[in-house]
């Protein structure tokens, strides 16, 4: 692993990564925290600055289509900006359940989804990883796709165990 490509990259990149490294580690900190108090509050901010400057930096990033044009990718920043604004607008209307469900998708699917495009061969994180080698590339990308798909079920089903085996512990008085 070598740094080079990264300390290399044009600048737009340099701000780029770590903006999105900060949003992938405190997403779930400020999504799934049990507690909504000031951490949550502050977390999230601090997630919401990080996702908009991943997105926003983004549209500099052009190196994906062989003619230097903006990509089917840039998309999915424009996706992450209209869902931070309209999770705000939700909170702001105190629609709490609308605001957590546009944040989490946001999560999942910008978040993690851009994530798995940017293990396509030849750009920055594959070439610090794995010498912009393919076959290291594509099994990464493949089990970071998978982990995409998997998750959300996961996460859905064990909501539905939950919402199942709650009511009944609490009708028994074990709650």
């Amino acid at each position: 692993m070598t740094f080079d490509p990264f300390l290399n990259a044009p600048v737009y990149i340099q701000i780029h990564a770590p903006a999105a490294l900060i949003a992938l580690m405190l997403g779930p900190i400020a999504l799934y925290r049990r507690k909504r108090d000031r951490v949550h509050k502050v977390v999230g901010y601090v997630w919401m600055v990080a996702m908009l400057t991943t997105a926003i930096t983004s549209f500099w990033i052009r190196e994906i289509m062989a003619d230097a044009s903006m990509s089917p990718v840039h998309l999915l920043s424009i996706f992450s900006i209209c869902t931070i604004v309209y999770a705000i607008w939700m909170a702001r209307r105190g629609n709490i359940l609308g605001h957590k469900r546009a944040l989490q998708n946001l999560y999942f699917m910008g978040s993690w989804g851009a994530f798995a495009i940017n293990f396509l061969p030849n750009r920055t994180i594959p070439n610090m990883f794995f010498d912009g080698g393919t076959v290291g590339t594509f099994a990464t990308a493949a089990f970071i796709i998978g982990t995409i798909v998997i998750s959300p079920n996961l996460a859905a089903r064990a909501q539905r165990r939950h919402n199942l085996i709650l009511p009944l512990h609490r009708a028994r008085g074990l709650l």
